[in-house]
């Protein structure tokens, strides 16, 4: 199984991304709730790409097939001698 390397975002991740934001856009005034929203949304779906990569990744569990009567057979017989 792969492990899940990425964390939710912290506070100080989205706030760094805000800041990058608020810079792109050319440090306009009273949008820092727009940016932190902006941030915080891009960042939690960075996390659930990589999440979700992880998830498909992973190969479902192999499900054991149920023995066939001649199989079942075969078995019996090697057992009984």
């Amino acid at each position: 199984m792969k492990k899940i390397t990425m964390e939710p975002p912290t506070a100080e991740e989205i706030a760094l991304c805000a800041y990058w934001i608020w810079e792109k856009e050319g440090r306009p005034a009273g949008r820092d709730v727009v940016h932190w929203r902006q941030a915080e949304s891009q960042l939690q779906a960075a996390y659930l790409h990589e999440k979700l990569a992880a998830v498909q990744s992973t190969p479902a569990p192999r499900t054991r097939r149920p023995k066939t009567a001649t199989r079942l057979i075969h078995s019996l017989q090697e057992i009984s001698v």
